[in-house]
């Protein structure tokens, strides 16, 4: 175990030990990760997970809560206080969870511990569509066709804007993924059909959730479209991946390399995401994700974490993203750059969602004996 004595600059000028606050499947990646870098773990985890099988392949695990996720792996105080009695150098969060907080992300490093993530000003800037949106086109990234700005309160305004940018015209919160606060609008009538105001349909504008407006040029680029995350170091760019079908505004099937996109479109796009972190002082791993059209890539937003449909491109690359960005969050450039970068063999990655298509709430049924 690390000595918790340790003053924070000892512990901050590189670190042995990683406490990792997630579960499941990305806990897994993380620990053998670490164990690839020689690397000691602290697994916390909650009641619920106590008996993971996982968590024995952990040098020190900790409980730090009951099943509820806001009462364990959410709570901030716990994990950190967890990392503090453990002696720990450095804290990964995975993704969900704690992975884009910006606020724990700070409160990691002013601990004297390594948060294994962007930096706490790169979470809130790129974790925002709206700031994030304007940092791509500073760096020249070219992005979806609408304003750079949050919506305007009254009917007509907004009306003026989607007829401007053209429909069809999906409406996001500028925080937050997975399709919150999103809705789609293929037509001028459906939009006045489904709603008289989309902002009175989505909720009034806040400071915590803004609205911003994105569209395509045809029905079939929302409907199925197609996404290129490449994952970023800073000074160097990853393989790119696919996503080649959404449900309900969350990847189902992921798929490496991108089909029907030629490597010599992707290139320049990836050059310009390195450009991009480098413009903004970005640390570690993160995914841009684009919408692609007739030969052309738009930008629509970037994670600032790892992906759940990263080991697509792991496989295709070659490359363990996961040990990449533990290498970068310990000051270790990179050994390769973007033109090192080759794909090869074919990955998939299939989500399953648990889902009734009989019953309108979609939930699934009881299980029955």
């Amino acid at each position: 175990m690390t000595d918790i004595r340790k003053t924070s600059a000892e512990r901050k000028s590189g670190f042995d030990t990683v406490l990792i606050a997630n579960r499941g499947e990305i806990a897994l990646r993380i620990l053998r990760a670490c164990k690839d870098l020689g690397l000691k773990t602290i697994m916390v985890c909650s009641q619920a997970d106590r008996q993971a099988s996982y968590g024995a392949l952990a040098d020190t695990s900790l409980c730090i809560g009951p099943a509820s996720a806001g009462k364990s792996y959410l709570n901030k105080d716990a994990v950190l206080l967890a990392a503090r009695l453990t002696g720990a150098g450095a804290v990964h969060p995975g993704y969900g969870f704690l992975s884009e907080n910006a606020a724990f992300s700070e409160a990691v490093e002013e601990a004297g511990m390594v948060f294994i993530g962007p930096t706490a000003q790169s979470i809130a800037n790129m974790g925002d569509k709206i700031a994030a949106k304007s940092a791509m086109i500073a760096a020249g990234v070219p992005c979806v066709p609408g304003p750079d700005s949050e919506l305007p309160d009254d009917h007509a305004s907004v009306e003026a804007i989607a007829s401007k940018v053209g429909y069809p015209v999906i409406v996001k919160a500028a925080g937050g993924g997975g399709g919150v606060a999103c809705a789609w609008f293929p037509t001028p009538a459906s939009c006045m059909n489904r709603s008289r105001s989309p902002v009175k349909r989505l909720g009034r504008p806040s400071e915590s959730q803004r609205f911003t407006w994105k569209s395509s040029s045809s029905t079939r680029a929302i409907s199925k479209s197609r996404y290129s995350a490449t994952c970023m170091e800073t000074r160097s760019g990853s393989a790119t991946s696919d996503c080649s079908m959404q449900r309900r505004h969350q990847k189902v099937i992921e798929e490496a390399p991108a089909p029907g996109i030629a490597p010599d479109i992707i290139g320049p796009v990836a050059q310009a995401c390195v450009k991009a972190c480098l413009q903004i002082g970005y640390r570690g791993v993160g995914t841009f994700e684009f919408l692609y059209e007739d030969g052309g890539f738009y930008f629509i937003e970037m994670n600032t974490r790892l992906q759940v449909e990263h080991p697509v491109t792991e496989m295709t690359s070659g490359i363990d993203i996961v040990q990449a960005q533990i290498k970068a969050a310990q000051g270790i450039p990179l050994d390769v750059d973007q033109n090192d970068i080759k794909e090869n063999g074919h990955s998939f990655e299939c989500r399953i969602n648990a889902e009734d298509p009989r019953r309108s709430s979609r939930l699934p049924a009881r299980l029955r004996r």
